[in-house]
């Protein structure tokens, strides 16, 4: 008791206060502080909770979820192509859009010792419902370099812009736009198509007719 009436006297300053005063203001003094001591403490508590609060709302707004990609499989475009003729297994093939002609021959075996590769382009971009004749070398038609061609059919589903630049009155914009039609749609199914084509009107259609064919 005398050490608290000293510690009061220190702190309070008061001399003339009962032994039984000073110890009610000691035991009120340590319950302020100990209430000090809870606010404080509760305050960390609570500051350290919206702490985790705000990092868990952080990381969970980072977190991105992988979208499912296509597959390679989806993404691949296929066609269908008969080659005929002069290769070592002729028959149906089903090859990747975009596919060239070379491409289909290895696929069929490559080419027989008869076949007349003067007669192909081996870099011609091949359709969907393609159908590729490899000749022999004794079959008779307008070979590459022949000076004359007459009688020869310019195919419009594989003719290349350059071929179909040859027919009367196909400038290049033309033959873009048949090469644009034809992608886009898969080819020709028939002659009559080629009406179908933005800038070919009956006239066009009726002077290259008999020019064109579809295989």
């Amino acid at each position: 008791m005398y050490f608290v009436s000293l510690y009061h006297r220190y702190f309070f300053g008061k001399s003339n206060v009962e032994d039984k005063d000073v110890l009610s203001l000691w035991v009120m003094k340590m319950e302020k502080i100990k209430s000090s001591w809870k606010i404080l403490v509760g305050g960390l508590v609570l500051g350290l909770l919206l702490l985790m609060q705000v990092l868990t709302n952080q990381e969970e707004s980072a977190l991105v979820l992988p979208s499912k990609e296509p597959s390679k499989e989806e993404e691949i475009v296929y066609i269908y192509v008969d080659i005929k003729g002069q290769v070592q297994f002729p028959g149906v093939y089903k090859v990747r859009e975009e596919t060239r002609l070379f491409q289909v021959v290895q696929q069929a075996g490559g080419l027989t010792r008869y076949a007349d590769s003067l007669a192909i382009n081996l870099s011609m971009k091949l359709y969907d419902q393609s159908v590729v004749y490899i000749p022999h070398i004794e079959d008779e038609y307008a070979r590459v370099g022949d000076e004359s061609t007459e009688g020869t059919l310019i195919n419009i589903n594989q003719a290349s812009l350059e071929d179909l630049m040859d027919l009367p009155g196909v400038g290049q914009v033309t033959a873009e736009a048949i090469i644009n039609y034809r992608t886009e749609v898969g080819g020709f199914s028939k002659v009559e198509d080629l009406i179908n084509v933005p800038g070919i009107g009956e006239a066009t259609y009726e002077r290259l007719k008999d020019l064109i064919s579809i295989s």
